[in-house]
């Protein structure tokens, strides 16, 4: 896995230089690029360079956009979620609500983000320790990602897996054992369909 991180930091490296060659150094292409930085940081765990970059598509988002677009939200979502892995969660509180009180703003647009920032939200609950909490945000992404997907959607299979997983908390076996049981049959039927 680490090499395929090093190719994608690579081509990211050469899509800035050319973009840093070509554009404005507010250019909304830079700012998706440090975007991508930022997401693939992310995935590598890696919280510091995660931020370094968001912080740079959020500033460009901004002065492009306002700070009321759907871009800015995507970078607050993201920045939250280093926080997150920093443990630093009053931090991501904030920041996953300032994406989410943008998407709430432009909720049709936007439906599938929206459903993101719940279960975001979620995770951060249930890493804290507030299972009601974290119950009523993956309820509230469950909701929005059937209205968007139906049942075909990975999103709706990982909501019912982490509802599954509160329920297990809870002590209710029957429920947790329905939720995880429509995880798997959505994640075999997606498969099916790849």
């Amino acid at each position: 896995h680490k090499s395929r991180f090093s190719e994608a930091e690579k081509y990211l490296e050469k899509a800035l230089d050319i973009q840093m060659q070509s554009q404005k150094k507010d250019s909304v292409y830079i700012a998706l690029t440090y975007l991508s930085f930022g997401e693939v940081y992310l995935s590598w765990k890696t919280a510091e360079n995660a931020h370094k970059n968001l912080s740079l598509a959020l500033s460009i988002f901004e002065k492009n956009f306002g700070d009321t677009h759907y871009q800015v939200a995507r970078c607050y979502d993201k920045i939250g979620l280093a926080f997150q892995l920093e443990r630093k969660f009053q931090k991501s509180f904030e920041n996953l609500n300032k994406a989410l009180k943008i998407r709430l703003e432009h909720p049709d647009e936007i439906r599938a983000e929206l459903a993101e920032s719940y279960y975001n939200i979620g995770g951060l609950y249930s890493e804290c320790g507030s299972p009601d909490q974290t119950l009523e945000s993956f309820s509230q992404s469950l909701d929005i990602y059937l209205e968007v997907f139906g049942l075909d959607s990975t999103g709706v299979a990982a909501c019912y897996q982490s509802i599954a997983n509160i329920y297990s908390t809870f002590g209710d076996d029957e429920k947790a054992a329905e939720y995880f049981e429509l995880s798997i049959k959505i994640r075999a039927d997606c498969k099916e369909q790849s």
